[in-house]
C-alpha cells in the first residue's frame, strides 16, 4: 500500500465563491500556482451575462450563454466544482459554511457578482422584472410573450405598456431590443397587434442616455432608440410602483403592467455574511 501524501494536498487551500467573470478567472489564473482551488456557485453553470436583454427579448436561447462550470475547470487537476448555497463564513475558524457542510479554507475570495439596486424602494422590488440573471430574464420573456399572446387573442392592448428604468447599458439594450420587436417582429408573428399597440417608453434620471460613457455613444443610442419607437423620459426618477402605477418623484404616473428595472446595481449579497 502506497501511503506517500500526495504533495499537492499541502498546498494552501483557495475557496471561491462565485462563477461569474470574477470567480471562474480566478480559479483559472492559479491553475499554475501552488494552490489548491474550490470554486463554489449555487448554479452548476457560468452565465455570460451581457447578453441577458436578447435573452428577455426572444432574440437568444438560453443554451447559447451558459456554460457547465466543472467543465471550465476540469483541464486544471487541482481546482474542483462544489455547487452550493453559502449560509455564513467563520473568519476565526476559517470556515465556509454552506448547505452542503462547513469547508476549511486558508484564503477566501468573494466574488459573487452583483444584484439590482432598487434603492430601498420595496414596491419597484416586488413588482418590477430585473435583468440580473437568466432566470430573470427568462420570467420577463414569458411575461411579455403572453401579454402578447393576449392581445392578439382578446384585442386587449391597454396591457402592452412596457417601461424600462434606467439609461445605462442594461436599460438601453432592452429598450432597444423591444424597440426591434415592435418594428421587425410584430407584424411577422403577431399580425393582430399592431406596431402602435406596443408602447415603450425609456425613464432615465440624468439629461441623456449612457451617461457613464463617451457623450456622442449616448446621442447614437437616443437616436436609434427614438427611430425605433421608444419614448424617453430623461431628468426623470422613479418614487414607487405597485404592479399597476408607476410612480415619478416630481408625482407623475404612469399606467403600466411592465416595469423593468435597470436603474443600477449593488454587489451580490451572501446569505449569513454581514456587510
Amino acid at each position: 500500500m502506497n501511503s506517500k501524501t500526495n504533495k499537492s494536498d499541502t498546498y494552501p487551500h483557495v475557496v471561491i465563491v462565485g462563477g461569474g467573470f470574477a470567480g471562474l478567472t480566478t480559479a483559472k489564473r492559479l491553475r499554475k500556482k501552488h494552490f489548491r482551488v474550490t470554486l463554489i456557485d449555487k448554479n452548476n453553470y457560468h452565465q455570460f451575462a451581457p447578453p441577458f436583454y436578447q435573452i428577455a427579448a426572444a432574440q437568444l436561447e438560453p443554451s447559447a450563454i451558459l456554460f457547465p462550470l466543472r467543465k471550465e475547470i476540469k483541464p486544471y487537476p487541482r481546482n474542483r466544482f462544489l455547487m452550493a448555497t453559502v449560509l455564513g463564513v467563520e473568519p476565526d475558524k476559517n470556515v465556509l459554511k454552506t448547505d452542503v457542510g462547513d469547508i476549511a479554507y486558508d484564503y477566501l475570495v468573494l466574488s459573487a457578482g452583483t444584484d439590482s439596486n432598487f434603492f430601498g424602494m420595496e414596491g419597484v422590488k416586488q413588482n418590477a422584472f430585473g435583468l440580473k440573471s437568466v432566470s430573470e430574464a427568462l420570467a420577463l420573456r414569458n411575461h411579455i410573450l403572453q401579454l402578447l399572446e393576449q392581445a392578439g387573442f382578446c384585442g386587449n392592448t391597454d396591457t402592452l405598456n412596457i417601461t424600462v428604468v434606467g439609461g445605462g447599458p442594461t436599460g438601453v439594450e432592452i429598450a432597444g431590443a423591444l424597440g426591434e420587436m415592435k418594428r421587425y417582429i410584430l407584424k411577422k408573428d403577431y399580425s393582430a397587434v399592431k406596431s402602435e399597440d406596443l408602447h415603450i417608453m425609456l425613464i432615465e434620471g440624468q439629461q441623456r442616455l449612457l451617461a457613464a460613457m463617451a457623450e456622442k455613444s449616448g446621442q447614437r443610442a437616443q437616436k436609434y432608440r427614438t427611430e425605433l419607437g421608444v419614448e424617453l423620459m430623461l431628468g426623470k426618477t422613479v418614487a414607487d410602483y405597485d404592479g399597476n402605477t408607476l410612480k415619478l418623484a416630481d408625482g407623475q404616473t404612469i399606467n403600466t403592467y411592465t416595469v423593468i428595472w435597470g436603474s443600477g446595481v449593488v454587489a451580490g449579497r451572501l446569505q449569513g455574511i454581514k456587510e
